[in-house]
């Protein structure tokens, strides 16, 4: 851990100790306190009572895109995962897919997009939202920690399909077994007190008064920003970390996560990443 205030510390004591009528997330497991409407780490409604548990929120969302013919592999996929991740039949969201064909193969198998046409196919640009680097100076407290000077953000824009992906983008980064938040560290600063630094590059990029959510990843060193509010503003700091530990990761695990997820395949274009001189996709068939 880096130590701001002891802010992840705390917030991890407080999850451990479940009070009555506080809650699981059924799309991240992030347990919730009983006033919360919503999921503060993916956003996911807070589910209701009884059976119909399981046609709230992304169930029924995966139930609809199972039903619609056309629907492309990269929203059946994000529905899949939203709505229990891979295939467990034991749960009731794997009861869900299994009744749609989705748990007796594995996922990536199931719904991995057709590569020999990918070129065709895949989100435009004009999908994807501005990647904004920012850049920090040697004394910024990021950089005194051990991150590097330059790291991408975001700002949350809900015509943006692929911010609804972004918890999920982001755990296929996470090894297998371990919690996201024992990777990533989040701290909202919604007025820039604890970052100025960040903040003041945003503003040097030309962007508009905002507030920021700092995403780190100590063991890699790595840093990201999302800029929306708090809620908004996490998902969008979700993206944007995803997008920065993609760097380091080899082409064989971003070869899985676009296959899971194509708009990331453009969402790495957009930031400069060739992803067919590396290997992670092939060349794109022309017509």
């Amino acid at each position: 851990m880096w130590g701001i205030e002891g802010t992840v510390g705390a917030q991890q004591g407080m999850q451990q100790q479940m009070r009555p009528g506080d809650w699981n997330c059924v799309s991240c497991g992030d347990l919730q306190f009983a006033r919360n409407s919503s999921c503060t780490t993916c956003c996911a409604p807070r589910p209701s009572s009884g059976a119909v548990d399981v046609w709230t929120g992304p169930a029924l969302a995966l139930a609809a895109a199972a039903a619609t013919t056309a629907a492309d592999s990269s929203s059946v996929y994000g529905a899949f995962q939203q709505s229990g991740g891979k295939g467990a039949s034991s749960s009731p969201y794997g009861q869900l897919g299994a009744a749609t064909g989705f748990s007796a193969v594995p996922l990536s198998a199931a719904v991995a997009p057709n590569w020999d046409n990918w070129g065709a196919g895949k989100p435009k640009s004009g999908d994807m939202p501005e990647i904004v680097w920012l850049s920090l100076k040697d004394t910024s407290i990021l950089c005194q920690q051990g991150f590097p000077p330059s790291a991408p953000s975001f700002a949350f824009d809900k015509s943006k399909e692929i911010f609804s992906l972004s918890h999920h983008i982001l755990m296929e980064f996470i090894p297998a077994g371990m919690d996201m938040k024992q990777i990533v560290e989040f701290h909202h600063d919604p007025d820039g007190d604890t970052f100025p630094d960040v903040y003041n590059a945003w503003k040097a990029a030309g962007q508009a008064d905002n507030m920021l959510t700092v995403a780190a990843c100590p063991s890699l060193a790595k840093w990201a920003v999302g800029f929306g509010g708090k809620a908004f503003g996490l998902r969008a700091a979700k993206l944007a970390m995803a997008l920065s530990l993609a760097t380091e990761a080899d082409s064989t695990k971003l070869t899985e996560v676009c296959e899971h997820f194509p708009a990331f395949v453009t969402l790495l274009t957009a930031a400069g990443y060739d992803v067919v001189a590396a290997g992670v996709v092939p060349a794109p068939v022309m017509a």
